[in-house]
């Protein structure tokens, strides 16, 4: 694991094929972006199509992008705000573009997902 200050900080946006609820698209976010999104998927055990597809399920009305950034960034704030201990973020980004089929409301979520995603899904008035 790589510290974060030794992370790929580049802004440069990267674009990746993803399975959103059984679609295919495309979606360009910062390396930093991917790699958290990658340690977050290892921690909760699902692949990144299944998170995305969650985040998709549950996203006010914003892009998907920036839900998916706002998920991230909530995931490590609920993390830090609790004391839980992080590793870092992941060295390398293995990227997982096939989508596992199967029935997303039956993922379960650890106490960290839930309030991320509870967040992505608050409708602004």
């Amino acid at each position: 694991m790589v510290p974060m200050h030794e992370a790929n900080l580049n802004t440069a946006l990267i674009c990746r094929n993803v399975t959103v609820s059984g679609r295919r698209t495309s979606i360009r976010m910062e390396q930093v972006m991917w790699t958290s999104l990658t340690d977050i998927c290892r921690r909760e055990d699902h692949t990144i199509n299944e998170i995305i597809s969650i985040i998709d399920e549950k996203r006010a009305e914003t892009n998907l992008t920036a839900a998916i950034r706002v998920f991230i960034i909530c995931y490590y704030r609920d993390a830090a705000l609790n004391n839980i201990a992080k590793c870092g973020f992941a060295e390398e980004s293995t990227f997982d573009s096939l989508a596992e089929q199967g029935a997303m409301e039956a993922i379960e979520h650890s106490s960290l997902m839930s309030a991320a995603l509870d967040t992505v899904g608050v409708v602004k008035q």
